[in-house]
């Protein structure tokens, strides 16, 4: 062999390794297109992933989705987990995309789960990529309370028709004053939660007068009578009065219009301090659009301590005003 025979062969070999070279990485790039793939979460652990085949739609053998067994391998109760499938072909190329549902998976519990493809694309489906999009928890209930108010237990009470006249779904609540003063009010905001995590309901929810040292069980209903449906519960007191600044609380009220278009305004107040006290009405009437027409002043003298004063008095609106509503506000009397 010539030294001009054996440089064209050098470079015939050359050439050869180059396309040899080519079509390798040409062949890994088609193959880690076409690879399967599943990713989950550090909750949720994905494993024994596949395509399955069935027969669908008359065609024997095609491709109906993808197949897998999951974990809820954390300690909580998982309220909702989304995945997503990408179908993709021969070459890569996505094909269809699918999201499933799961919800209520308990802590330690596996699931096999089918998500299927297009009947249109089931012939051409040869991988795909799966993946766990997010997970959805209720928060754990909780309750939150004060240096003044101490919470001593709490239980959820899910709805029921049998339990009387409180059916809706709510919270049981034992609370004490650990304080040296009256509580005169005691303002909590409830927030309920579904099974994922949404909020349901938020209540407003009152309570008064609340002795140092005595406790108090309280219900806070979520106004839902839907079972199955509230799953958790966030409490926490927003205020707290005590005598000091609330001394005579507004126990209840009632405003008629007698037959000479006169509003009877009646209804009763309680000193809930320890001394004897006077005390004023302020009352503010409004018209449908919630216009000022008037206003009126009562005094209540002399109030013992922890007693009970009922008041009566009447509003005469001017010829064209007509009261819709009555704001009645509680004040103590500096003279």
């Amino acid at each position: 062999m010539t030294n001009k025979e054996y440089d064209n062969k050098q470079a015939s070999n050359k050439e050869l390794s180059k396309e040899v070279e080519a079509n390798k990485e040409k062949n890994d790039e088609t193959s880690q297109m076409i690879l399967s793939t599943a990713s989950g979460s550090d909750a949720i652990l994905i494993k024994n992933h596949n395509l399955f085949y069935e027969e669908r739609e008359g065609i024997p053998g095609a491709v109906t989705g993808v197949e897998f067994e999951a974990t809820n391998i954390s300690d909580n109760l998982i309220g909702g987990a989304d995945f997503e499938v990408i179908f993709c072909d021969a070459d890569g190329s996505v094909l269809n995309t699918r999201n499933y549902k799961v919800i209520n998976w308990p802590p330690n519990y596996s699931r096999t789960i089918r998500i299927s493809s297009s009947l249109a694309d089931m012939n051409s489906i040869k991988s795909y990529q799966l993946k766990l999009l997010k997970t959805a928890t209720a928060p754990e209930p909780a309750v939150n309370g004060n240096e003044k108010l101490t919470v001593l237990k709490h239980k959820f009470m899910d709805a029921c028709e049998d339990r009387g006249l409180e059916s809706a779904a709510g919270v049981e609540i034992a609370l004490r004053n650990g304080s040296e003063k009256t509580i005169a009010t005691a303002a909590f905001e409830a927030v309920f939660f579904d099974i994922e995590g949404n909020v349901v309901a938020t209540i407003k929810h009152y309570e008064f007068e609340i002795k140092p040292g005595f406790s108090r069980s309280i219900y806070i209903s979520s106004n839902i009578e839907e079972a199955e449906v509230v799953k958790s519960y966030d409490v926490k007191i927003k205020r707290i009065t005590t005598t000091d600044v609330e001394k005579v609380q507004l126990r209840w009220k009632k405003i008629a219009t007698n037959e000479n278009s006169e509003e009877e305004i009646s209804g009763a107040v309680k000193n809930i301090s320890d001394n004897r006290i006077d005390t004023v009405l302020f009352a503010t009437f409004f018209d449908r659009d919630n216009e000022n027409i008037g206003t009126k002043t009562v005094i209540l003298r002399d109030i013992e301590p922890g007693t009970v004063r009922q008041f009566q008095f009447k509003f005469k609106p001017q010829q064209g005003d007509k009261v819709v509503t009555c704001v009645l506000n509680v004040a103590d009397l500096i003279e």
